[in-house]
């Protein structure tokens, strides 16, 4: 039995189906992209992860980087008295948690916040930003007609996130929407399912 009849799908396969040649028109034909925006947004998104990076290490009295694991964990210890497995996320926001709950010691709690943006904001820079910086005026999406597991369409741009991120007062550093602007006398529609299947 097709694999397409075993997970039922075999319409949602015919809907995709149909999809093909706009997609297709899509991948040869792009979007532009707002240079001008994503230079701008690579400023202030390098801006702030400094004044943030500069934070981190006036909360630990050392130049400390988010990424250092080890550095990290030595330092919860030896201050804090808090024995960490690991810097992981999970980790680390079960023991502010923690933190919260006992009221003591708050400034590893902020600490850890600190930690945590530092590394969403290093991934926005390095894994979007970068992205949309690394293409010409065009970018030219890759569509993979078989790489779900339910027969359906992938992307690797489809695992760009729908929201932009903030600075601490809510100022916006980059969104990836506003990087793509439409051709002239064309509408640029986003729509948003949140991963619900259609059928």
């Amino acid at each position: 039995m097709p694999l397409v009849d075993l997970l039922d799908v075999r319409k949602i396969l015919e809907q995709e189906v149909e999809l093909v040649y706009p997609l297709y028109k899509t991948v040869r034909q792009g979007f532009r992209l707002d240079k001008m925006y994503i230079k701008n947004c690579q400023i202030k998104l390098k801006e702030y992860i400094k004044q943030r990076q500069s934070y981190l290490k006036e909360l630990v009295g050392e130049d400390l980087k988010y990424s250092q694991a080890l550095k990290l964990k030595e330092h919860f210890n030896k201050v804090y008295n808090l024995d960490i497995a690991d810097t992981g996320e999970a980790t680390l926001t079960t023991v502010k948690n923690k933190i919260l709950k006992d009221r003591t010691p708050l400034k590893a709690a902020d600490i850890i916040d600190v930690v945590l943006e530092l590394r969403t904001l290093g991934k926005w820079y390095q894994t979007y930003l970068m992205f949309f910086l690394n293409n010409d005026e065009m970018f030219y999406p890759s569509i993979n007609p078989s790489g779900a597991v339910t027969g359906g369409f992938s992307s690797p741009f489809q695992q760009m996130p729908k929201d932009g991120i903030r600075d601490a007062e809510g100022n916006d550093l980059f969104t990836p929407r506003k990087a793509i602007i439409p051709r002239d006398n064309e509408l640029l529609l986003f729509i948003d399912y949140s991963q619900i299947e259609l059928s």
